[in-house]
């Protein structure tokens, strides 16, 4: 009779642990939304350059921003000079897609301002956090430019 009684005793606190809660919550997380965002939604809005590695950046460059728009739209504002009193801006206009969103792979395609030169670049990229947005870029050297929401 007592093994009878640690048997049932043992499967009733089973079932007690194996079953899920009658109080059904949906997968968003409350307590921070932006877990809960997709990548386009978190890429979305304007970033301004704020660092380079390995090679830093100048004061004019910090004007540089991506503006990752809906429907793929891109506008790039490169921004140089040697003074900060003395920037100039180029405004490159395209379009951005992911390639593999699983690998965070971006590509896009932008024209000059006179339209005679086309683009193409693809980076990777990583979100450090809600307001920061890393890019990984392959040319002649690796290099990361940080940039942060706007």
């Amino acid at each position: 009779m007592k093994t009878f009684l640690k048997l049932s005793l043992f499967l009733f606190i089973g079932m007690l642990l194996s079953c899920s809660s009658d109080d059904a919550t949906d997968n968003t997380n409350v307590e921070n939304p932006e877990e809960s965002l997709s990548e386009e939604e978190k890429l979305l809005g304007t970033w301004a350059l704020s660092d380079r590695e390995p090679y830093g950046i100048e004061d004019c460059e910090r004007l540089t921003t991506f503006n990752f728009g809906e429907e793929n739209y891109m506008e790039y504002t490169l921004a140089y000079g040697d003074e900060a009193s003395e920037c100039e801006e180029i405004l490159l206009i395209g379009t951005w897609e992911f390639l593999n969103e699983k690998e965070k792979q971006i590509f896009i395609e932008v024209n000059s301002e006179d339209e005679s030169a086309l683009t193409t670049r693809t980076f990777t990229y990583d979100f450090v956090d809600e307001e920061t947005l890393e890019v990984t870029y392959e040319e002649e050297f690796l290099g990361v430019e940080t940039f942060k929401k706007q």
